[in-house]
This record gives C-alpha cells, sequence and structure tokens, in this order.
C-alpha cells in the first residue's frame, strides 16, 4: 500500500450551523509487484464513502455507529483491492 487516508467532511448542518451529517471517506493508493520485481497491478487509487448522522448532543449510539462504517468500509476496501488484483491476474482475452 503507498497511501491511506481517512476523512469526515460535513454534508448538512442544523439550524445552529453545527455539522449533523457527515461522509465518511476511505481512499487508499496501492500497487502490486511480482518477486521478480515487474509491476502486476500498476499504482490506482480506490475511495470508498458512507454518509452518517452525528446529532450536535452526541450520543454513544452515533459514535460507535462511525466505528461500524470503519470497519465496514475496511472490509469493503480490502474486496475492492483484491479484484482488481484478480483483474489483473486473468490473462487478456485475444
Amino acid at each position: 500500500m503507498v497511501s491511506e487516508q481517512w476523512a469526515d467532511t460535513p454534508i448538512s448542518n442544523d439550524q445552529s450551523g453545527r455539522a449533523q451529517e457527515y461522509a465518511l471517506r476511505y481512499a487508499v493508493v496501492f500497487s502490486l509487484r511480482r518477486a521478480d520485481g515487474s509491476t502486476a497491478v500498476p499504482q490506482q487509487a480506490v475511495e470508498l464513502s458512507r454518509d452518517y448522522l452525528a446529532p450536535a448532543v452526541d450520543s454513544i449510539g452515533k459514535a460507535s455507529e462511525r466505528e461500524m462504517l470503519v470497519r465496514e468500509l475496511r472490509r469493503d476496501m480490502a474486496a475492492a483491492i483484491l479484484r482488481r488484483v484478480d483483474a489483473a491476474s486473468k490473462p487478456a482475452a485475444q
């Protein structure tokens, strides 16, 4: 993996101007090399996001909602990267 980045971006505010809804974004840049040093998968980026609510009066349930989304995004990212590796390992159609 070349880099990994997380970001919470506000996408809506309450009447007081406080952020109430966020987009949780997860981006990974990766590449894959074979044992001989040749490129199997060229460097590329994958980005995933999920929206969640976080009212100004934060409750324990909302904090755990974000943590659950983080676990979900990590699992989805691993699957997305494995799909790209699998596609790159198949011979080109002729």
